[in-house]
């Protein structure tokens, strides 16, 4: 990099660290400057896990669908031996993309450019008319980490040893035993760009303070003062019947000193509602090993950018996926039991609505998020007093990213 420019990046950077005030939004440049993203996914890319998808989308050896992370594709496969594995979509030969199509089933994988072809273990099986000294066995697919969690697919991009999958797991694994989320399978999928920043999408996903004014759908269903409440009086006791019923889990809540910000709480739909649909009554058959119908749902977020609401009868799968400093993939999957049978036992449509329709709108309000702050007249907002857990990722996002880049 020329010595001048960066100089310049250097002092940008130094500037609107100065500028960053507790309790106040982030300086415009932490949301919109490229050398600053570039920054972000250097550090993500290390120490972060992505949830990925569920297993129940690659059932077969073969089976394969694609994930973008920053500017990489990432191949999830079936290999042959049943497992899951996970490849960079890059071609051993000149570095073209082997995969194409976004989901698939290919027996071999073989690159449009010269057609050199892998199995679904990664390894080349073909390479036409190579010189005599060409080893096969040393060009195969490069790998990257993969592991799993009750059927949910996680892909860690670290060059080198990736975080602990235990450590990423652990907290979360009494929340989900509930509901058996690798009994289940995908019933849609939406995949949804979004003009924004990562922070900006996170930050919004973390606070219900726009909720009121912004998802009149959801509030319709959902009671957002019961939800953020806790006051199991006000609701005839559902707390302390849960609790006896075993239903109930402690809630876990990371400090900012924490590597991935996790959280697990489970929270009254209220209203009456016993799931998450368009008339709060069930969709699907019940989940797991729910002894009844509980009127809770349990929020599972293993980072900032993947994230897991389970209701009775359905499960949700959220992922943030930075593409660019003003672009993010909002990745959504919606899962029910593995035997229920469609139209029967659920509407895919039905199943979808409330989430595909909310996250439409926080789509829409993070893109007008992102054009207020690319204003000259953008300065940083004090959060209100129901936004802790957005202050808090911000707070996360300084000491974990802004401050361990500076040292």
């Amino acid at each position: 990099m020329n010595m001048v420019l960066k100089q310049s990046i250097d002092s940008d950077e130094a500037c609107a660290r100065t500028q960053v005030r507790a309790g106040f939004s982030l300086p415009a440049y932490y949301y919109e400057a490229a050398e600053r993203y570039a920054k972000d996914m250097a550090i993500m890319r290390e120490t972060s896990w992505f949830l990925s998808g569920h297993a129940s989308r690659i059932p077969k050896t073969g089976d394969y669908f694609l994930i973008d992370i920053d500017n990489e594709s990432i191949i999830v496969i079936r290999a042959k031996s049943g497992a899951i594995r996970a490849f960079y979509n890059v071609c051993r030969h000149r570095g073209s993309r082997v995969c194409l199509e976004q989901s698939g089933h290919a027996r071999l994988m073989i690159c449009p450019y010269h057609a050199w072809t892998y199995d679904a273990d990664g390894q080349l099986v073909g390479a036409p008319d190579m010189p005599a000294w060409f080893d096969k066995a040393e060009y195969g697919l490069k790998p990257c980490h993969v592991d799993t969690v009750g059927g949910m697919i996680f892909v860690s991009l670290a060059r080198g040893a990736a975080p602990s999958f235990e450590d990423f797991t652990a907290k979360m694994k009494p929340f989900m035993e509930l509901y058996k989320p690798e009994n289940t399978r995908i019933v849609a999928l939406d995949h949804l760009s979004c003009p924004a920043n990562w922070k900006l999408v996170v930050e919004n996903f973390a606070e219900c303070y726009h909720c009121t004014a912004s998802h009149k759908e959801y509030g319709r269903v959902h009671d957002l003062a019961a939800m953020m409440s806790y006051t199991p009086e006000a609701e005839g006791g559902w707390l302390q019947r849960l609790k006896a019923s075993g239903v109930w889990r402690e809630g876990v809540l990371d400090d900012i000193s924490s590597p991935h910000l996790q959280a697990g709480m489970q929270m009254l739909i209220g209203r009456g509602a016993l799931s998450g649909g368009s008339t709060g009554k069930p969709m699907a058959p019940r989940l797991g090993e729910l002894p009844e119908w509980t009127g809770i749902w349990t929020a599972v977020v293993f980072n900032p950018m993947s994230q897991v609401a389970f209701y009775d009868d359905h499960i949700i799968l959220f992922t943030f996926i930075p593409r660019g400093p003003t672009e993010t993939d909002c990745v959504l999957a919606w899962l029910v039991r593995d035997d229920a049978v469609e139209g029967q036992d659920y509407d895919p449509a039905e199943v979808a609505y409330m989430w595909r329709h909310t996250i439409a709108e926080d789509k829409k309000i993070c893109a007008n998020n992102q054009l207020g702050v690319a204003s000259a007249a953008y300065q940083p907002g004090p959060y209100s007093s129901t936004e802790t857990r957005a202050v808090e990722t911000v707070e996360w996002y300084l000491r974990h990213f802004v401050d361990v880049d500076a040292q």
